[in-house]
């Protein structure tokens, strides 16, 4: 990996980022083409710049592989939406692979600067009500009694993972991955999660003998401690402060509701239709649906809250500028 390579693939990264970064704050939205070019654009670099060294190239290959599936389960979550996991997923094949999984750094140092910014904006609006309900939340046995499982169980299995392929991170790059699986199990399976959980929990306690030493307990509080932080403090209290009330009249497109909006029609007491929003917010006939019922009095609220969506691309061009700054590592380094 030479200079050159380093070069044209900085040249071809801050190129689209600025681009998608003009069109997602000023439209909301991030075009295909211009992804689809920054793609083929680190393709061929790849083509020209790693061969004939197959290995390198193969790392390349892992790595882009496993930012698509990384960004399409962070899309299917409502993390970001599709054009962010595809943008993420360009960004990474114009990124030389300084690892094996250069997504992993990239996506750590995007994410640092995004919780900077929330934690700033966070202060700024906070109020008594939001920080009692994340206390209380804190304190619900239930969903702490699930964190404190689900947890354990996941961190054996991450770090035997990772041990079988050698692959061996920071503890930061670590927390990072356990704690977003956790998510993402909890999501998918839902309920019945906690008997996968129970189920892994005892297999531990059985064959895991290293659960009683001190590092482990140490490592365990920081990783559940985090988790609280960022689950209960930081995503939830995020949830209330960055949401504000819009007037029916007032609706536009790309616009998403906090809750699902439904239209009823009270002299055939029926509910004639439920609109449902993901990432994309509302579309056009949703919005002209929602004044239409309203003007029509079938829609009593005067008011919605919608969600104030954050633009990724420019955290994503800030993310992958620092991994080149760092030479492919995350900023938390232990």
């Amino acid at each position: 990996m030479g200079y050159l390579h380093i070069l044209f693939s900085l040249i071809g990264i801050v190129l689209l980022g600025v681009i998608t970064s003009y069109t997602d704050i000023k439209d909301r939205r991030i075009r295909n083409k211009h992804v689809l070019l920054g793609a083929l654009y680190g393709l061929a670099l790849a083509l020209i710049f790693l061969l004939p060294n197959y290995e390198i190239l193969l790392h390349y290959f892992i790595g882009a592989i496993a930012a698509l599936i990384s960004g399409v389960i962070l899309w299917h979550l409502k993390f970001w939406t599709a054009g962010d996991a595809k943008l993420f997923t360009a960004i990474v094949m114009m990124t030389p692979p300084f690892t094996l999984f250069t997504a992993i750094p990239i996506f750590i140092n995007t994410l640092m600067p995004i919780f900077v910014f929330l934690i700033v904006i966070m202060l700024i609006r906070l109020r008594y009500e939001y920080i009692k309900d994340a206390v209380l939340d804190t304190l619900n046995f239930k969903k702490m009694g699930k964190s404190i499982i689900g947890l354990f169980s996941i961190m054996w299995l991450v770090g035997f993972t990772l041990n079988y392929l050698g692959v061996h991170f920071t503890f930061a790059i670590q927390l990072v991955i356990i704690i977003s699986i956790y998510m993402i199990v909890m999501k998918i399976l839902g309920r019945f999660s906690i008997y996968a959980m129970i189920t892994i929990t005892i297999l531990r306690l059985i064959f895991d003998k290293s659960i009683f030493s001190y590092s482990f307990m140490i490592q365990y509080a920081i990783i559940l401690i985090t988790f609280v932080i960022v689950r209960n403090f930081i995503i939830e209290i995020s949830e209330e402060t960055f949401r504000k009330k819009v007037k029916i009249k007032d609706l536009k497109k790309g616009m998403v509701p906090v809750d699902k909006l439904v239209i009823y029609n009270e002299k055939k007491k029926q509910q004639i239709v439920e609109i449902l929003t993901g990432t994309r917010g509302l579309s056009d006939a949703q919005v002209i649906t929602l004044k239409g019922a309203s003007h029509k009095g079938m829609f009593k609220q005067k008011h919605v809250y919608v969600q104030e969506t954050l633009p990724f691309a420019p955290f994503i061009l800030l993310g992958v500028l620092i991994t080149f700054i760092l030479r492919g590592h995350g900023i938390i380094l232990f």
